[in-house]
């Protein structure tokens, strides 16, 4: 066996040697690569929350894997940590939620949240952007998204029944805090606090103007009659909404509100008469 002799004064490759194999230490392993491959994708993921009339009913949940939701937490010294926000978020979202606006204390946040003070203000700016940001989460994963719930059913009062029954196994579906975000956490504020109520105000006004979109779709499709105050038929549907969530916060089950709902649907409007005289219905012919 010959040996190589090596020349003793070093070379101008050691330098790059040393820096490509740091960077092999730093190239993520065959074996781990594919294991990323198999993670289920970021963004929503629809999962089953709870029965209703013998069906499977799904509420949106977002997913996020860990590549996407975490990132460096900046400290003072030392190597830095992962943090989680969309599992901060998530945390803040269940507190506002069960206790309000108001209600949730920074101390909450933070503890919740595993934030340091600094670390908090660092991330979020204040506790009404950190609220703003948990609406828009409570939003995602919530049955809020009225345009698809209310699209699903082509006749305009099958598909006002199907909503405010979602709604109201939503409210109660025991995975989360009971009753509605929207309509419990950013009421009864006091002055200094009005953007946070006016936020919230809006996005009710919203909520409200969508039923009111879907009503008038069911004017046009003869659906309903032609003189159909639309306006306050979605105030009224809203305000029914509003009042499940109150009663499942105060302990109402879930068959107490469904009843609500049948209720509730009894002061639909009535279909105008066909006077289609092709139909048989009556009418003259001109």
């Amino acid at each position: 066996m010959t040996r190589t002799a090596y020349p003793t004064k070093p070379t101008p490759y050691v330098a790059n040697r040393s820096r490509s194999a740091s960077q092999a230490r730093r190239a993520p392993q065959p074996g781990r690569q594919r294991s990323r491959e198999n993670e289920a994708p970021s963004g929503p993921k629809r999962v089953p929350h709870y029965l209703l009339d013998g069906r499977e009913r799904y509420l949106t949940e977002i997913y996020m894997s860990e590549p996407a939701q975490t990132k460096p937490l900046k400290r003072g010294r030392g190597r830095p940590r992962l943090f989680d926000r969309t599992a901060a978020i998530e945390q803040a979202m269940e507190l506002f939620w069960d206790r309000g606006y108001e209600g949730t204390t920074f101390d909450d946040l933070v503890g919740a949240m595993k934030l340091s003070p600094s670390s908090f203000y660092h991330e979020f700016g204040s506790k009404e952007r950190l609220y703003r940001e948990a609406v828009d989460y409570y939003l995602s994963v919530s049955l809020s998204d009225v345009s698809r719930v209310l699209s699903s059913h082509r006749d305009t009062r099958a598909a006002f029944e199907a909503f405010i029954e979602e709604t109201a196994a939503f409210f109660t579906n025991g995975a989360s805090p009971t009753g509605c975000m929207i309509s419990l956490a950013g009421t009864h504020l006091p002055p200094h606090l009005r953007s946070v109520a006016e936020f919230t105000k809006s996005l009710r006004k919203g909520f409200e103007q969508e039923l009111a979109r879907r009503l008038r779709k069911g004017v046009s499709d003869g659906d309903l009659p032609p003189g159909t105050n639309v306006k306050e038929l979605a105030a009224y549907f809203d305000t029914v909404i509003r009042g499940l969530a109150v009663h499942a916060r105060d302990g109402a089950s879930r068959k107490q509100l469904l009843a609500i709902c049948r209720v509730a649907m009894r002061a639909w409007p009535a279909k105008p008469p066909d006077t289609n005289p092709k139909n048989g219905s009556g009418g003259s012919q001109s």
